[in-house]
């Protein structure tokens, strides 16, 4: 029985490990070969690419009426996102600094900008979700 488990959690693994390394992010990395200068390049067109997305979901939110009225209109939510950038991009430049010292400052930087993004991606998924969900 234990052998068929951990045959079932292996295959699964594998599954999820190739899902994750299909996407435009995971081949990016595994063809830098470890070389933290391009895995910077890689995280900062991650983050290029999640922003586009976040404007096009904000955007999204902005024309759903409802919304707007509980929340002032669609220049609260603009301004909303311009807090979280300067919040985002003054938390990573200090994760950077304190990092730094180890030689790989940028390479911290850029993946806090990364993995911030890409969670501020996923709550405005959320949002939407929310926002146009069927009622039940």
């Amino acid at each position: 029985m234990n052998k068929k488990m951990l045959l079932a959690i292996f295959s699964v693994g594998l599954f999820f490990a190739h899902t994750v390394n299909a996407s435009d992010y995971g081949l990016c990395i595994n063809r830098s070969r470890g070389d933290m200068k391009k895995q910077i390049d890689c995280n900062n067109d991650e983050v290029r690419s999640q922003m586009r997305q976040i404007n096009q979901k904000i955007a999204q939110i902005g024309r759903n009426s409802e919304f707007m009225k509980l929340n002032k209109g669609q220049t609260t939510l603009e301004n909303q996102f311009k807090y979280w950038q300067a919040f985002r991009n003054n938390y990573c430049t200090y994760a950077g600094v304190a990092n730094g010292a180890y030689g790989d400052g940028a390479y911290f930087k850029s993946d806090c900008m990364r993995l911030l993004t890409q969670q501020y991606s996923s709550d405005l998924d959320k949002l939407l979700h929310g926002i146009y969900a069927d009622p039940e």
